[in-house]
């Protein structure tokens, strides 16, 4: 029971009022990171199917303007010259006969977009078999820091780019604004899949490592230092009874657990 001033109240009916600060809180920063994503430029990657030993690989490339516009006129040019194709099989032999001869004459710096182990295969060099610049993908910055066999004196970093849709990146900044001290390895509870999408990506033998939410925390603090209504918004304890209100609904999930997500992001937020 609580008393506020003359009139007392439930546990029950506090936890529901704050749960509906929590709602509030969580509902604002979705609508900031949907906005902050809006005037964001998102870098396009584009597809190159290329050929090499033990088959066709697919790598998707962020082409500096310049590439980007070589390979559009080349492409643009062969296609107002090209016939009809009775399927995609055929446009591809078409296409990639072309490319073969076409791709190195366009000033395009291959190698920094295929992975360099692509580079030393016994047949020789890969074959660029096709460039789709209408096959799109956005992927967001994670930054990984490797300890190699327990050395602390080891140490290496290296960038990788995971593959994100719009509303994923929503999702992850909106959870990190909600809690401004999430980290990577809270997607392990929070977010599974997405977790182990990195991890996956991040793993290596014999090394020792964590991850950082590069491009999410850069965003986040963007937001954090910039914008008046998430700075105006009711933190998760500026209530002298917080700790009691948040053993409440912790205590009593099933009254609060009309969104899965927010409970697993408010359970870790108050930690």
């Amino acid at each position: 029971m609580f008393k506020i001033g003359d009139n007392e109240y439930k546990d029950e009916e506090i936890g529901l009022a704050y749960w509906e600060q929590v709602k509030t809180r969580m509902e604002s920063c979705r609508r900031i990171a949907k906005e902050t994503l809006q005037t964001m430029n998102r870098e396009a990657f584009y597809r190159i199917d290329y050929d090499v030993d033990p088959g066709i690989r697919t790598v998707y490339a962020d082409f500096s303007p310049e590439e980007y516009k070589t390979i559009k006129g080349a492409l643009e040019a062969f296609y107002a010259e090209a016939s009809e194709y009775e399927d995609e099989d055929e446009r591809m032999d078409v296409i990639s006969e072309w490319i073969r001869e076409e791709a190195f004459q366009w000033k395009v710096d291959w190698r920094y977009y295929i992975p360099v182990e692509d580079w030393s295969w016994a047949g020789g060099d890969p074959t660029i078999l096709d460039v789709d610049l209408n096959d799109i993908k956005y992927f967001c910055v994670f930054r990984v820091t490797y300890i190699k066999g327990g050395n602390a004196e080891e140490k290496s970093k290296k960038i990788i780019n995971i593959e994100l849709s719009d509303e994923e990146y929503i999702d992850l900044l909106a959870s990190r604004l909600f809690d401004p001290n999430l980290c990577f390895s809270d997607l392990r509870n929070l977010n599974p899949e997405l977790w182990g999408r990195i991890d996956g990506m991040a793993r290596t033998a014999h090394c020792d490592y964590f991850v950082e939410m590069k491009e999410i925390n850069e965003a986040a603090k963007n937001v954090m230092e910039s914008n008046e209504e998430y700075k105006g918004l009711p933190k998760l304890d500026d209530n002298i009874f917080s700790a009691i209100i948040i053993s409440e609904i912790l205590k009593h999930k099933e009254k609060y657990n009309d969104d899965a997500y927010l409970i697993k992001a408010f359970h870790l937020a108050v930690q």
